[in-house]
């Protein structure tokens, strides 16, 4: 649960982040802005209709969330509501770094951990294949001879196929 002054409100579209997701996502910033939006671990990034939900108002910055009733955050920048069109959807971006006072674990570095999507900005003119080949050389050694299996389950997708394809696994 998510407390604002005396409004008290579930929040099922609470999400983490990397600190370079709106240079892979646009946004249109109210206020805040994109390139320190997500660095400070006790910040945070609210839609226009998270911040009216929350505090009547998208004239929020600044102002305090406090989560399930043990960690208070304040609101880092404001950003337009994300696109309906889009695969995922989410009102509230906190730094991937704040997982371990926000969820009281940090899995970021477990290995075996398959809780968050990765996307990946390819440069121009850069082939799919050839950094789909070079992904398993980023895992540790130890890691990659005991789950070659996994391994061999990556894959690249691109975003219009995520968009209009088919569901695979583990997608949003």
């Amino acid at each position: 649960h998510l407390r604002a002054g005396d409004r008290r409100l579930g929040e099922d579209r609470f999400y983490a982040a990397d600190p370079d997701f709106f240079r892979v996502f646009g946004a249109r910033f109210l206020a805040g802005r994109p390139e320190t939006s997500l660095v400070d671990i006790r910040s945070v990034v609210v839609t226009e209709s998270a911040a009216r939900r929350y505090f009547g108002t998208p004239d929020c910055l600044g102002r305090v969330l406090r989560i399930d009733d043990k960690l208070d955050v304040r609101v880092g920048a404001v950003i337009a509501d994300w696109p309906a069109s889009s695969h995922f959807s989410f009102n509230i971006l906190a730094p991937a770094a704040a997982m371990t006072e926000l969820g009281g674990r940090d899995d970021r570095d477990v290995w075996t951990s398959w809780n968050y999507q990765t996307y990946v900005l390819l440069a121009a003119g850069a082939d799919p294949a050839s950094v789909l080949a070079a992904i398993p050389g980023a895992f540790p050694e130890s890691y990659r001879n005991t789950r070659e299996d996994r391994l061999r389950s990556l894959r690249l997708q691109d975003l219009p196929g995520i968009h209009l394809g088919p569901v695979t696994r583990d997608e949003f």
